[in-house]
């Protein structure tokens, strides 16, 4: 794995181990995030700066009793930029809703952490941001 698959591959595994203080060490302190689903997703807003991006994890809480991604796939772009692949996997709150979508994120990593992450509802949408496909 590269340095950038490293990085995100230990990210979605704080994230999936609810950890959510030690993924923030992997987010760059001016992050920008711009979830695709969940709390914030649908609206099209951006998440801007490490604390709001915790705010926004601690919104997943009051929506999901689980939730983790996994078949994940990373793919380094020519120009220093990851692509992430897999599938998202949550059981509602109070619904007790199973669900398991495809998704994919476009990453910029800048001095040795997440800086800006565009999230995508299938599997070729960063892709095809990234001009891949």
């Amino acid at each position: 794995m590269t340095e950038n698959q490293e990085l995100a591959a230990l990210g979605w595994k704080h994230f999936n181990a609810g950890d959510f203080e030690a993924l923030l060490e992997l987010i760059h302190p001016d992050v920008e995030w711009r979830p695709a689903q969940g709390p914030g997703g649908m609206e099209g807003r951006v998440i801007r700066g490490r604390e709001e991006y915790r705010r926004w994890l601690n919104e997943l809480s009051e929506v999901w009793d689980e939730f983790r991604a996994e078949e994940l796939e990373f793919h380094d772009l020519e120009d220093g930029r990851l692509v992430t692949i897999g599938y998202l996997v949550g059981v509602g709150r109070g619904s007790g809703a199973r669900v398991r979508v495809p998704f994919s994120q476009l990453n910029w990593i800048s001095d040795g952490r997440l800086a800006r992450i565009d999230a995508y509802l299938d599997h070729d949408g960063a892709r095809e941001a990234a001009r891949l496909g």
